[in-house]
């Protein structure tokens, strides 16, 4: 789960100096009295809603994570900064892992003179900074690495590339609950991490209200419009998977691969910022082609974007194949202030669905509902997979009525994709294409 807390910084120590003035007026900022709106009452429906299962304890003193059922009981501890500590290496996003201790980063950073690290321990806190330097702590406060955002890879997400150490995979079925400056991640009320973003308000750059131009580097063709209603309460998808890419651009690299992904996906994005963060806020249900921990297959994923300042995703589900139908699905929930997303292969019985909750930042009204074929491949046809039909597109308020966009936009990213020939068929029917499904094809 993903929330964002009240409060600011009191007093955090650096090299052993402690400042006794709040980190930045950001931080203040995305606290005010609109945050305190929300009622302690629904942020514990929301966590009690989350606690559907249990998380096996396991004997170890170290592994020190704490139950949530309230975030308003929660505080952010004293933050003890080491500056003679070497800077880390973080190669891919920051997961958090119940069986990673404190004891395994302190020994890895010991014995290694170019730490990468990948996995942090339940209870971490995220930090920051304006500087561009992201600092991870135990719970308790105290400095376990530091990594420099810019010597850190830039990862592929559905809206953009971001450092790695600003890009986090959480359990399917996490909640995300933004509240003030800082970012609480728990899932089924254990809290996985807390991520605060020093300069949030200052450093995010806004989406433009043309989906397609937030990052033409990467967006090849899309359609989007605005709901009719300020009140919208579902957007589903169906699409079926395409036939697989000819070829995968993978590029060897010191240690590894670079995969460059191909995704398709429904989506929600805020016009402008969304008031309660201060910045855009985009949440999709994705089709994935070739990413990193599923080259060359296709995989499921729901993410959610923070602006640029974070994004994450919910745990890939693999097993997809060419021909099976996909369902995308937003859901909100006005009590509780609630989006649900989930990413589902209706034509594998039995298969997980991923899916996440986002409660209090996306708002319901003032966004844009979109479909999008994204590619990091490059301008060559044989990356790109075959014909993607989407279809049965429900766009309903929270009274039920259908709130379709009374006018739509085309989005072709024909000088940066020149080499294909894009195409998306039946785009005057949409969204009412049950007879005629859009078509997505890039050959």
């Amino acid at each position: 789960m993903i929330v964002r807390g009240p409060g600011t910084l009191d007093g955090v120590k650096e090299s052993g100096l402690c400042r006794s003035q709040p980190e930045s007026g950001a931080y203040q900022k995305r606290g005010d009295k609109k945050m305190k709106t929300l009622k302690v009452g629904i942020i514990l429906l929301v966590f009690l809603l989350a606690a559907m299962v249990t998380v096996p304890m396991v004997n170890a003193k170290e592994i020190n994570y704490s139950l949530v059922s309230d975030v308003s009981t929660l505080s952010v501890p004293q933050l003890h900064f080491n500056n003679s500590q070497n800077y880390a290496t973080v190669k891919t996003e920051l997961d958090p892992a119940l069986t990673t201790r404190p004891s395994d980063i302190t020994n890895l950073l010991a014995t290694s003179q170019n730490p990468d690290v990948s996995k942090i321990p339940y209870g971490s806190i995220v930090y920051h900074s304006k500087s561009g330097v992201t600092t991870v702590f135990d719970s308790n406060g105290n400095q376990l690495f530091a990594a420099r955002d810019a010597n850190s890879p830039e990862i592929p997400t559905p809206a953009g590339s971001m450092p790695a150490t600003h890009v986090f995979g959480f359990p399917s079925g996490s909640v995300i609950l933004t509240w003030g400056n800082t970012t609480y991640v728990s899932y089924h009320n254990v809290l996985l991490f807390r991520e605060i973003d020093e300069g949030a308000s200052t450093n995010s750059k806004t989406f433009s209200p043309t989906p397609g131009l937030s990052d033409p580097n990467s967006y090849v063709e899309g359609i989007y419009g605005t709901p009719t209603s300020s009140s919208l309460s579902n957007y589903v998808t169906y699409w079926t998977v395409p036939s697989n890419p000819q070829y995968s651009n993978d590029t060897p690299v010191t240690g590894g691969i670079v995969h460059y992904p191909v995704f398709l996906w429904n989506g929600i994005q805020t016009i402008g910022n969304s008031p309660i963060l201060g910045m855009p806020e985009l949440i999709q249900p994705v089709l994935q082609w070739n990413t990193k921990t599923s080259p060359d297959e296709w995989s499921l994923a729901s993410w959610v974007i923070f602006g640029s300042i974070s994004s994450g995703h919910s745990t890939e589900v693999t097993g997809v194949s060419a021909g099976d139908v996909i369902l995308g699905q937003m859901s909100y929930s006005p009590g509780t202030a609630t989006w649900t997303i989930l990413a589902r292969d209706t034509s594998v019985s039995g298969m997980p669905t991923a899916t996440y909750s986002v409660v209090n930042s996306m708002p319901n009204s003032n966004v844009n509902t979109e479909v999008y074929l994204e590619s990091w491949a490059g301008n060559n046809v044989t990356y790109m997979p075959g014909a993607t039909p989407f279809y049965t597109f429900i766009i309903t308020d929270t009274s039920g009525n259908n709130c379709s966009p009374s006018s739509i936009t085309l989005d072709y990213q024909r000088a940066i994709f020149s080499n294909l020939i894009l195409n998306i068929a039946n785009s005057a029917y949409w969204p009412n294409t049950i007879s005629h499904p859009l078509i997505f094809t890039t050959h």
